[in-house]
């Protein structure tokens, strides 16, 4: 049993490392892992390939129990160690066809103990909009993880860190799966170089971590079992069935006044064939929208932009037909044709790890119905479903404040003591 006081809310999380690229700060441990840079590379690098590795700073057990203060006192944890954290670079590629090879980057928290191995933990982050809210640019999450002695993997995404200049693919299940298995390689490689012991493999994300979660775990599953065998993964507070979710969340009043544009131009530019007009969809200009998505502004920014009125934001018409049992026009048959195909629940994959997802019941954002009917469609009992009601007094849990943000890593933690109790 998880037991759970309260918890920070997620977007606290930016403030709990203050030190970044340029400080100061440093392990009282001198003998991190190396900086690393690929030279005499060829033309054209190997996807997986590492290409760079930069140290970004180190913080010491106290430092990092000071930092992660009200997080660990809500789970009832300490601080184990204090951690190295790094900044690499690697070679993966784009969802487009044909696919296009592109330079990306992520972060990778290591802590700073000498043992023959460690349990690793690929997070998987969040929707963010602002470029500057990334892992590799500022490090926030997994340090929670790392302090538990896990090394920590987060890659940035595509459209975001190395690769900025493009535009990020959101909720397209390729990305996340490419993306992640080349950056596992490309961290592999990094551990091997400096000796780092690579142990149990576990994957957890939030939000439009989830999504991308459920997504890297059907890519490793489906490809690559032998090279990352995963222990266990934790999905949580994402929308699985993307058709479903969004069929739900289209029958409401108020809309998140980011998830759905971003979607809206992520489609355009990634599965349409110029045969698809945003412009249909849009109640505003798609220019006043697209403006927004730049990668310059951050969520809370874009909130205040975009109306979260269903009838300010979306065209009423395009709306109602979209939730027809048939839908006519081009652009509501169009998306729900991408919703269906990226959906992760519907195309005859069964998980194979122990899969815990995790949600809460009054998520405002992602409908709590989103993780009933991922059950529905993984029955084995090796997928596991568990959802936090809001306290009785207090604050509801609402999207960002969910206990489903942190609990997967206590729960990898009970695994971890299981295994060793062997």
């Amino acid at each position: 049993m998880i037991r759970i006081r309260s918890v920070m809310a997620c977007g606290a999380l930016a403030s709990l490392l203050a030190c970044a690229e340029g400080s100061k700060v440093e392990s009282v441990q001198p003998d991190r892992p190396a900086n690393y840079q690929l030279v005499d590379a060829p033309a054209q690098s190997a996807r997986g390939d590492l290409l760079e590795s930069t140290h970004v700073v180190s913080l010491s057990k106290e430092e990092v129990a000071q930092k992660l203060g009200p997080i660990l006192a809500g789970f009832k944890l300490e601080a184990k160690n204090g951690i190295h954290i790094y900044r690499v670079k690697y070679q993966t590629q784009t969802p487009a066809t044909p696919a296009v090879p592109v330079i990306a980057s992520g972060l990778m928290i290591v802590p700073d103990t000498k043992q023959a191995s460690y349990p690793w933990i690929g997070v998987q982050h969040g929707t963010v909009t602002s470029k500057a809210d990334v892992p590799s640019v500022t490090p926030a999450e997994g340090i929670f993880e790392a302090s538990q002695g896990f090394v920590a993997v987060l890659m940035d995404y595509i459209g975001y860190g190395a690769s900025s200049k493009v535009f990020h693919p959101y909720l397209i299940e390729k990305a996340y799966a490419d993306a992640g298995v080349d950056f596992l390689k490309a961290t592999y490689k990094f551990a091997d170089l400096n000796s780092i012991g690579k142990g149990p493999l576990f994957l957890k994300g939030y939000s439009e971590g989830g999504y991308a979660t459920l997504a890297l775990q059907k890519e490793i599953e489906t490809n690559h079992a032998k090279t990352f065998p995963l222990v266990a993964t934790a999905p949580s507070g994402g929308p699985y069935d993307l058709e479903a979710v969004a069929v739900e969340l289209l029958q409401r009043d108020t809309l998140h006044p980011v998830n759905i544009p971003f979607l809206v131009l992520s489609y355009t530019k990634w599965l349409s064939q110029n045969d698809f007009n945003p412009e249909a969809i849009f109640a505003l200009p798609t220019a006043n929208v697209s403006a927004l998505f730049t990668g310059q502004f951050n969520n809370d920014y874009i909130g205040t932009k975009i109306p979260t009125q269903n009838a300010a934001m979306l065209e009423a018409n395009l709306v109602a037909d979209f939730l027809s049992a048939e839908p006519q026009a081009n652009e509501a048959v169009k998306l729900r044709s991408y919703l269906k195909s990226q959906s992760l629940t519907n195309q005859g994959w069964q998980p194979r790890s122990t899969t815990l997802f995790f949600h809460c019941v009054d998520d405002e954002v992602v409908p709590v119905s989103a993780v009933k009917k991922a059950k529905e469609a993984f029955p084995g009992p090796n997928v596991v479903v568990t959802t936090f009601p809001s306290p009785a007094q207090g604050p509801q849990y609402k999207h960002g404040s969910c206990p489903a943000i942190f609990a997967p890593t206590v729960a990898f933690l009970d695994v971890l003591n299981k295994m060793s109790a062997k």
